[in-house]
């Protein structure tokens, strides 16, 4: 490394990292920073980290649910009888209708694409 006219002996310069006052700027380096982070409007990383913490809530709200609603109730269904707490059979009617909202879904994705590939 060269040591320039203005610096301390050994390397040491007097901006503490040998390098010329504009490269260590914290105002520019700052600045620099805020110009780039707002060029990042959207990433999936964030609508991941998003959807994670909106899970993770729900997650609770969902545990205190059925913690709330242990009492046993029968479930009768054409010929099954179970017996099951409230809080659990709700969440297995709820998980069902995601289910089948997610294969009507995914069948009209799957339509829409063969028409596209078709035209």
């Amino acid at each position: 490394m060269t040591q320039r006219a203005d610096s301390a002996p050994d390397g040491d310069a007097a901006d503490g990292a040998g390098l010329p006052p504009a490269a260590v700027d914290p105002d520019t380096d700052i600045s620099a920073a805020r110009r780039a982070l707002r060029g990042v409007k959207y990433t999936r990383t964030a609508s991941a980290w998003a959807g994670l913490i909106t899970g993770a809530a729900l997650l609770i709200l969902l545990l205190v649910f059925i913690l709330q609603n242990l009492e046993s109730q029968q479930t009768h269904l054409l010929f099954w009888t179970v017996s099951l707490p409230q809080g659990v059979g709700l969440l297995i009617a709820a998980a069902v209708g995601a289910l089948v909202a997610g294969v009507v879904g995914a069948a009209r994705i799957h339509q829409v694409k063969r028409a596209i590939k078709k035209a």
